[in-house]
């Protein structure tokens, strides 16, 4: 048995002594706060006096009949009473400054107000109305002090003296009295008004002296921990000692104050509903009593009308008598002073109370009996000395104990969150009974005379028994002792020797948890949960252990705190390991802590999510274990149930290790998780390889995952797969090439050491031939790494093949799971990697990087609770300086790889980066020792490297801290923003034994954490429950609960010789699991992830349902028994397959309720919500903080700690910020003045705002129509730089700023003045964070660009493999069957109609339409909230960022469709939105000389300002947010001749081209004109500058003329085709890419109408078919409309083909107008800008619904893949028809073979025409300086009415032509595909046809066709 001997004498002794030292310089001037109580008593004496002065009554009073002046009753209560009523008030108004400011700044500013009190009294005239105000003004200070005073003094005064230093507050106030009585004496001879304002002027110098004196002391240490500031917490509590800041009762006395405000932190700022909480309303209403009890003990009864005694008797006049009382009270008051510091504070209370009673009893007795009863009382002189004498004993008595004890009691009882509001609401109290007393008893006396004395012994008399049976006796405790000493439960009678029955308790359960652990350890049978008990034995050690505990363990191994430092108190403080906080709270820190980029990604909020072992995942593809695929189902399972988050164990190649946790590299993925049926060319596979997979899948039945089998057929599966012809390509392929080159620093090694492990049957690599003969030149070329001996080299070269297989494996990994975590993002999921924190010896890591380990130690355990003996586990130590040489690299490497595939990982024993204990080889665990040997680095080590590795990615860690984990760990990880681990069934209060070591309430938890119920080293928790029976019973009777266990019997036979046999067809009751499930998501944890497991558990097997979601056996469901080598070990399977899974709504229904009731719990727990990201914005303060802000950026900034504004307008004169709480508020709920002014920006900061805001700005200035002005404040504007739209306009006729009901043609000159805020759009704060991962723009060159024009909506609306909920918004563009269409038909970017938010029209609205193309911009930074398939204030803008980043990671761009030149506001009839009302002449280019009216260049009312620097600097703003934030390709520039435009003309050379030309961001993406207006000179059609490419209307113009018999001449054709030379020279900079070319687009008729209708039809747009373009160069073929005359048909399917292979066969840039490919019919409407309808969506119906459609979308497809294929279709410049070495880069013909004359290229006869295109003469070169060569073409045209032979032409090659394609379908039917055509040969072209012949090369991927002839 070990004994644990007390602390020695010497050692107690200094304990005391030490705890006794203060210094005198800090305590003195702490004494001297007590002034306050001097001001107060001030007030109680100088009053008295003031009432029997002749000038005060005479001026105040009431006049007698003799003359003379009195005060009557009532006016003698109002003038004594009403200060009582200011304190009242002045105590409950007193905390929130106190806790707002702190102590010390509050009670300098209620000095302040105690001076304009007093000043008020001064000025006082003759109106005792006056006097009664200014007292009660004078009254709020006094309270405010009388409650401030006392709880500065407890916070700072050493707790040893506190008590004497609170009671000097009340001895202050008996001399304030006592000074008052005397000063009273002197100046009341005085008759004039100088006898009492000179008492009430020399009551100013108290009030300075107090806030003097304030200065020169320090706050108090709890407000500077709360302010973050621990260095100056730490010294003042060393200066209130006279210490230094490391003194350890320092040290001690933080953690109490860290303790303290842990708790006031874990409930949140306290409300006043806070103080009648259940662990708070005993000691607020037992200060309410005791503070009420005071005051009813009726001495103010003597020290208001005591006087009358005196003076009844005729012993003394007023004065003295009030001087006599005084002295007496102020004399008495010293005892006080040492009675509650000797003996305490009930006793003195108690014994004061009798002390009252009976010399209450006696004097009413006798002053009744006596004196009242006496007909004469001044003759009863001997009654009266008897009635002074027990005056004057009442008052020492209560001086003594009741007057300076409640204070005490008051200030040292409540918890430090609640201590100002509880003690206001006491003082209040006894200020409201003063009142009463000073107002009533006059009334009383005169009705009952001194029986009035009665009462007040009656309540002496209570007060004693109130504090006998409720007060606690706190001498001698510190505050955050006495909040344990009620917390316990303790009698208040047997509380005086608390604190000594506790130390002996904890001593006792030390001895029993060492001798407990001693004698179970040797039980081998004992099962115990490691990690568990490890913790909570050291909760309950940190308890007890203090540097005087000499248990031979302690002395050798360093527990959680430095034990020679910190005592026994500050120990039992590591039970709370990470101080509780709000949610709220919790966003405010870790958005300022080094981890704020991942939060801000990740998002601050409840995360919910599962976690499951890869190999444990059962699909109804998987091949004997699960696959990184498999995944792709249980994102969809996570989605469908509101889940966010995959937890994955570790993924690392383990080799011939069953467990995730010893991986074979840090970096490389498991290949045995490559999903094989997906790999590229599977279809290739050879029968053997089809066997193996028969085989793997056979095994998906199986229990569990059969490892050895399972790897040996798939490593045997890919060596197949790797011998196949295919892999050359894929080793050739870009994407291969980029991954070895992204993956360089560890790819080469770890594939060469994989294969030297198989190569040595798996043997530990220092056992290794090629490691010996490394090693040997590493040292004797003395080189750093094994890397650069030249054997290694060699090997490199000569295992080539092999490491190539390897590597190739690891690109298949990657792949895969990076698809994974790509769809994952784009259904809201987040994948959790596992990063171990050690590596195994025998790994690629350490014999790669062998200076990175330390291979002659080993890691492990010291000797603790859980092994005597120690642990050596045998994983190398990191070699941390070498480590840092390398700036860390290897962790930075490691987190970058798995940052491709998570956006969380879990880092295991995170413990370890701080200090890990070392065993040096050859030596026990027990002689090792903690590295870093130096305890004071172990937190700056730690804390450098994971800031490292959060500097590394955006990746947010998550620390697997249980166990032994020292406090400032826990701490440090808490100020680094990463969040710990909390396991429910280990969260208890160990310490807590003789109450069954109660679980910890899971609202307790600290909020940055994860909340879990099991992991995957114990039980599940069905195992749990029937395994862990003790444990499960405790926690039944937690939750009040009665255990049971379901039982049901399975349907076959159970051995009894099975192990565990009794455990089969055993669970807990679903209900309860449910219950449980329901807890850890109700947790404060912000994460809530449990394994995926417990939640098929809801639906066990049972006899009438035998076919559960979990075995019947629960000892299948475990992953891993740590401690045990077991096949069963890491070997899990999942019972049904997660298709099963997903089509179990009963399972998402109960998961669902879980879900949904905790949504709700925790709103309810969260007064304010930390990031309501959802429409509704969270309800704000009634008061908000403004601050400056800055004037830059413009818009709203959130910044992670606020929200700055900032709004230009150069003619407004007065800006205000509005603030909406919800999208159907009719008014705002906070206006925000905004008077910061600067460079015509107006500009504010509110820290208290949060992302998700509603808000808008109102704008004053002048209305003046005819200069432009339109400023009207009754409109709420929208900001013009809004991120994300909060609601959408709704139209009504406030939303004009001039009258709509006036007619005429000057009703806009009329200002109308009705308020739209109910009605305006808002702007809503955004977060920008987002997830991008490792997105970067496809920058793919213009020459091979395929550009493809569509809608949003349009898209996706109508597809049928989309869900309908997404269908038309921005996540639809994400989903497989789009980018699938897309890739299919050649995309690299697809070019979308606006997306900025825009406006629809009234006018279309009362129509019943809508403005589906956009092109009315509202918004020029927010994404259209119609494209959004979520309903949250950010979704469009997240939504539409996962959009771009899915699209990139296919290698397609996004451009935008813009529209900078006009906006929604229209004319000036036009309503306002924004721009008008904030600046009208700024924002739009107005007429010079009448700037009522705007130019109008567009057609749609008003033209952008591009002259003014303002509208220039929100274009280039716009964009470049588009490009950086939003990562947009580029953009098409709608009318874009409007921007070009200064004044008038269009000018090419303008500021807006300048600004863009150098701009950095701007100029190096796609930028796209539509060149041209509706002004004069606006057809600007090839005048734009470099850099700019444009719409080029003129080949879409010829091309239609051409095929359509327009009228087109060859000439102008072949202009074209080539580049449209004559538009972009090479004299003007430009090429061919300048043009983009395109046949049709959104505007006019799609490519079928084209070909089907002459006119145009537009009548469903409600204009009577006015509107749209009357030229359309459009042909019917002889029947307007659709037909089923199938020549008709026919030939309009072959005018289609013509034009899109005129389109694809040109140089330049092509466009495809999506819808096209599909064979659509907008019914001849050409102008289908608001038809939001089935006329304008893609009916994808229709492409299998008719063989032509089919057809003709096939050849599309193949033309564009002949472009994508032939250089000569990709040439960046113009033909220049000169001859390379032979060869010309394009030949003519005509059909008889001759090359065409002048006349022949204008003749409109001639219709025919052919061009050769040679390979061979592109005269180009790549971008690595490698000449460009291709195939050549011979293209055949004839755009004639009759078919025609051409003569094929020759070439120099000799070589015959293969046609390729052509758009007369008959070849193909007559199988003409690939048949070859010699020089001189006749080649038959049908009219109004295109073909396509390639000079036959036999190695051309299109010539591969079989040639015929």
């Amino acid at each position: 048995m070990v004994k644990h001997p007390s602390p020695t004498p010497t050692e107690a002794q200094e304990s005391e002594a030490q705890d006794k030292q203060y210094n005198m310089r800090v305590v003195i001037p702490l004494i001297f706060v007590s002034m306050a109580g001097w001001m107060f008593g001030a007030d109680t004496g100088t009053i008295g006096g003031l009432l029997n002065m002749e000038d005060y009554a005479r001026r105040f009073g009431v006049e007698r009949e003799d003359g003379t002046y009195h005060f009557t009753a009532e006016r003698q209560g109002l003038v004594v009473g009403m200060v009582n009523i200011g304190t009242l008030f002045g105590c409950l108004l007193s905390a929130y400054p106190a806790e707002r400011f702190g102590r010390r700044k509050s009670i300098m500013g209620w000095c302040l107000v105690y001076f304009i009190g007093l000043a008020l009294q001064l000025s006082a005239v003759d109106s005792w109305v006056h006097v009664m105000i200014a007292r009660i003004v004078t009254g709020l200070s006094i309270g405010a002090l009388s409650v401030i005073a006392p709880s500065y003094q407890s916070e700072l005064a050493p707790k040893s003296i506190r008590g004497t230093i609170v009671t000097t507050f009340q001895l202050f106030v008996t001399l304030g009295i006592l000074v008052g009585y005397l000063i009273n004496y002197g100046t009341q001879k005085w008759h004039n008004e100088a006898s009492w304002r000179v008492p009430i002027a020399i009551n100013f110098s108290y009030g300075i002296l107090l806030a003097c004196g304030m200065i020169f002391l320090p706050e108090s240490p709890s407000r500077l921990y709360k302010l973050k500031d621990e260095e100056g917490c730490k010294k003042v509590l060393a200066k209130v000692r006279g210490v230094t800041p490391d003194d350890r009762f320092v040290l001690r006395d933080f953690e109490e104050i860290k303790e303290a405000v842990a708790k006031e932190v874990e409930g949140g700022p306290s409300a006043w509903g806070d103080i009648f909480k259940k662990d708070v309303r005993y000691r607020t209403f037992l200060g309410i009593a005791v503070m009420s009890f005071q005051q009813l003990a009726g001495a103010n009864f003597f020290f208001y009308f005591g006087t009358n005694i005196f003076t009844e008797v005729n012993i003394a006049e007023n004065f003295v008598a009030q001087i006599i009382l005084g002295a007496v009270n102020f004399g008495t008051t010293f005892g006080g002073l040492y009675i509650l510091e000797r003996f305490g504070r009930r006793w003195p209370l108690i014994l004061g109370s009798l002390w009252m009673f009976g010399c209450f009893m006696v004097f009413a007795s006798v002053g009744h009996f006596k004196v009242a009863a006496s007909p004469d009382p001044s003759s009863e002189r001997t009654s009266g000395l008897i009635l002074i004498v027990f005056a004057c004993l009442y008052i020492a008595g209560f001086a003594t104990t009741w007057a300076p004890a409640a204070y005490v009691i008051v200030g040292e009882s409540f918890p430090l969150r609640v201590r100002a509001k509880c003690a206001a609401i006491a003082t209040a109290a006894n200020y409201f009974w003063n009142f009463l007393i000073s107002f009533f008893t006059g009334y009383i006396t005169d009705a009952i005379d001194y029986k009035y004395g009665y009462v007040f012994a009656a309540c002496c008399l209570c007060g004693g028994l109130l504090i006998f049976f409720f007060a606690m006796e706190t001498k001698g405790l510190s505050l955050e002792e006495i909040n344990e000493m009620y917390h316990s439960g303790v009698k208040p009678w047997k509380s005086g020797n608390w604190k000594e029955k506790r130390a002996s308790k904890e001593k006792g359960a030390l001895h029993e948890l060492v001798t407990h652990r001693d004698s179970s350890s040797k039980d081998p049978n004992r099962q115990t949960e490691p990690e568990a008990e490890s913790e909570s034995q050291v909760r309950q050690l940190c308890l007890v252990f203090s540097s005087e505990v000499s248990h031979p363990t302690a002395r050798k191994v360093d527990y959680i705190m430095d034990t020679e430092k910190l005592n026994r108190h500050q120990m039992s403080k590591a039970q709370r390991l990470i101080n509780h906080e709000t949610l709220e709270q919790t966003e405010a820190r870790l958005l300022q802590t080094p981890g704020q980029e991942a939060w801000k990604k990740i998002g601050v909020k409840h995360h919910y999510g599962v976690c499951v072992p890869l190999f444990g995942l059962k699909s109804n593809k998987s091949s004997g274990v699960g696959e990184y695929l498999d995944l792709l189902p249980l994102v969809d399972f996570c989605n469908s149930i509101g889940f966010d988050v995959i937890q994955l164990l570790p993924l690392n190649d383990t080799n011939m290790d069953n467990s995730p946790f010893s991986p074979m590299s840090a970096f490389t993925l498991h290949p045995c998780y490559i999903s094989l049926t997906s790999l590229p060319h599977y279809s290739e596979s050879t029968p053997e390889m089809k066997g193996l997979i028969a085989d793997l899948q056979e095994m998906n039945g199986n229990e569990r995952v059969d490892w050895k089998k399972v790897r040996e057929l798939k490593i045997q599966w890919l060596k197949l797969y790797f011998a196949l012809p295919h892999t050359l390509d894929l080793l050739q392929s870009a994407d291969f090439k980029s991954f070895i080159g992204n993956n360089s620093y560890w790819i080469e090694g770890h594939a060469l050491f994989s294969h030297f492990k198989g190569m040595n049957q798996y043997k530990h690599w220092e056992d290794w031939p090629e490691t010996a003969l490394l090693d040997k030149e590493r040292d004797e070329g003395k080189l750093k790494s094994i890397s650069e001996t030249p054997t290694y080299k060699k090997f490199l070269e000569q295992y080539k093949q092999e490491i190539l297989f390897f590597q190739l494996n690891q690109f298949f990994c990657f792949q895969q799971l990076s698809k994974v975590k790509e769809y994952a993002l784009s259904k809201g999921v987040y994948l959790k990697g596992d990063i171990p924190f050690l590596c195994s010896k025998d790994s690629a890591d350490v014999w790669f990087h062998r200076n990175l380990f330390q291979t002659s130690a080993s890691a492990g355990a010291p000797p603790d609770l859980m092994s005597k003996d120690g642990q050596d586990w045998g994983l190398p130590l990191y070699n941390w300086p070498e480590m840092e040489k390398e700036n860390y690299k290897w962790w930075r490497e490691r987190c970058r790889t798995a940052s491709n595939f998570f956006s969380l990982y879990r880092v295991d024993h995170i413990v370890g980066f701080f200090r890990v204990w070392g065993v040096p080889k050859g030596k026990k665990p027990s002689e090792g020792g903690y590295q870093p040997s130096d305890k004071t680095q172990w937190i700056p080590q730690g804390e450098k490297v994971l800031r490292i590795l959060l500097e590394s990615t955006d990746m947010l860690p998550i620390g697997e801290d249980l166990g032994t984990v020292p406090t400032d760990v826990r701490l440090c990880l808490q100020r680094l923003g990463i969040c710990g681990t909390k396991v429910m069934r280990w969260e208890r209060a160990w310490e807590r034994k003789e109450e069954g070591q109660p679980f910890i309430n899971i609202k307790n938890y600290n909020a940055d954490s994860m909340t879990t119920v099991s992991t995957h080293d114990c039980e599940t928790l069905p195992l749990w429950w029937i395994q862990r029976v003790d444990e499960a019973k405790a926690f039944c009777r937690y939750k009040h609960w009665s255990y049971k266990v379901e039982e049901n019997k399975p349907p076959f036979t159970v051995d009894p010789k099975t192990p565990n046999a009794k455990l089969i067809g055993k669970s807990i009751p679903p209900s309860a699991l449910e219950d449980i499930l329901r807890d850890a998501h109700n947790s404060a944890s912000l994460f809530h992830i449990n394994l995926l497991s417990e939640y098929l558990a809801l639906f066990p097997p049972t006899t009438e349902n035998p076919k559960g979601l979990v075995y019947w056996n629960p000892l299948l469901e475990r992953i891993n028994m740590p401690g045990t080598v077991a096949d069963t070990n890491w070997s899990y399977r999942m019972l049904p397959t997660l298709e099963e899974v997903n089509e179990h709504p009963d399972l998402k229904a109960a998961i669902a309720r879980t879900r949904t009731e905790a949504t709700a719990v925790v709103s309810q727990r969260q007064e304010k919500n930390v990031r309501q990201y959802v429409r509704e914005p969270r309800r704000l303060p009634d008061k908000l903080r403004v601050f400056p802000g800055r004037p830059y950026p413009l818009g709203a900034s959130w910044d992670g700690a606020g929200v700055n504004f900032a709004v230009f307008s150069e003619h407004g004169t007065h800006a205000t910020l509005c603030l909406f709480d919800s999208t159907t508020a009719t008014k705002e709920t906070h206006q925000i003045e905004m008077p910061e002014y600067d460079d015509f920006v107006f500009h504010c900061y509110l820290p208290d705002l949060r992302p998700g805001q509603l808000y808008g700005f109102r704008m004053d200035g002048p209305w003046e129509p005819f200069n432009g002005h339109r400023f009207n404040p009754h409109k709420v504007l929208l900001d013009p730089y809004a991120k994300a739209i909060g609601r959408d306009v709704t139209w009504d006729d406030s939303m004009f700023p001039y009258s709509i009901e006036n007619e005429g043609y000057d009703k806009d000159l009329v200002r109308n003045e009705d308020d739209n805020a109910a009605f305006c759009p808002l702007g809503a704060v955004i977060d920008s964070a987002f997830t991008w991962g490792n997105d970067h723009p496809p920058n793919i060159p213009w020459h091979q660009t395929v550009i493809y024009e569509a809608h949003v909506r349009a898209l996706t609306n109508q597809m049928p493999d989309i869900p309908e909920h997404v269908r038309g918004t921005y996540s639809a563009l994400c989903f497989e069957p789009v980018i699938r269409h897309l890739k299919k038909m050649g995309v690299t970017a697809i070019e979308l109609l606006p997306i900025h938010h825009h406006v629809d029209e009234k006018f279309l609205l009362d129509k019943g339409l809508k403005n589906y193309w956009g092109y009315n911009t509202l918004a020029f930074f927010a994404p259209d909230i119609r494209y959004t398939s979520s309903s949250d204030v950010l979704g469009a803008v997240n939504e539409f960022k996962t959009m771009v980043r899915v699209l990139h990671s296919h290698g397609i761009e996004v451009i935008l469709d813009v529209v900078y030149n006009h906006t929604a506001e229209g004319n000036h009839y036009g309503p306002v939105f924004n721009f008008k009302g904030f600046d009208n002449t700024a924002y739009y280019k107005t007429v010079e000389g009448d700037e009522r009216f705007y130019f109008d260049y567009t057609g749609c009312g008003n033209s952008l300002n591009v002259r003014h620097p303002r509208v220039l600097q929100l274009i280039m703003d716009s964009l470049r947010y588009w490009i950086q934030e939003m990562h947009v390709d580029g953009f098409r520039f709608d009318l874009a001749s409007t921007l070009a435009r200064t004044f008038y003309e269009v000018d090419k050379l303008g500021a807006f081209f300048d600004i863009i030309h150098q701009d950095p961001v701007i100029s190096k993406v796609k930028l796209i004109a539509e060149p041209w207006d509706l002004g004069d000179g606006g057809y600007q059609v090839g005048n734009f500058p470099v850099l700019w490419t444009e719409w080029n209307g003129r080949f879409r113009d010829d091309v239609r003329g051409f095929w359509n018999g327009k009228g087109t001449s060859l000439a102008e054709l072949a202009t074209r085709i080539t580049g449209s030379s004559d538009l972009y020279s090479i004299d003007s900079g430009r090429s061919a890419v300048a043009s983009i070319n395109f046949v049709t687009c959104h505007d006019g008729f799609n490519l079928r109408d084209l070909v089907t209708y002459n006119e145009k039809h537009n009548e469903a747009n409600g204009e009577n078919n006015c509107d749209g373009n009357n030229e359309n160069a459009s042909w019917n073929h002889g029947v307007e409309g659709e037909t089923d005359d199938e020549g008709i048909k026919e030939f309009r399917w072959r005018q289609r083909a013509n034009m899109m292979a005129t389109l694809f066969l040109s140089l330049g840039v092509p466009m495809l107008l999506g819808g096209d490919e599909l064979s659509m019919t907008q019914g001849g409407n050409n102008n289908t800008y608001c038809q939001d309808n089935e006329l304008t969506h893609y009916n994808w119906e229709t492409v299998h619904k008719d063989s032509d459609n089919t057809d003709f979308m096939d050849f599309v497809e193949k033309m564009i893949n002949i472009r994508h294929s032939q250089n000569v279709l990709q040439r960046r410049r113009h033909f220049q028809g000169r001859s390379r070495k032979g060869a010309r880069d394009i030949t003519w013909y005509l059909p008889d073979g001759r090359e065409p004359h002048a006349d022949d290229w204008h003749n409109p006869g001639q219709q025919c025409l052919g061009y050769i295109m040679d390979g061979q003469a592109i005269n180009e070169v790549s971008e690595r300086g490698t000449r460009i060569i291709g195939d050549t073409l011979l293209i055949l045209i004839n755009g004639s009415f009759n078919d025609v032979d051409f003569k094929v032409p020759s070439h120099s090659s000799r070589m015959p032509w293969s046609l390729i394609l052509s758009t007369d379908r008959s070849l193909s039917k007559d199988n003409k595909m690939g048949h070859l055509w010699q020089s001189g040969d006749l080649f038959h072209m049908k009219d109004h046809s295109v073909s396509i012949l390639q000079l036959y090369n036999p190695r051309s991927r299109i010539a591969k066709a079989n040639p015929q002839r």
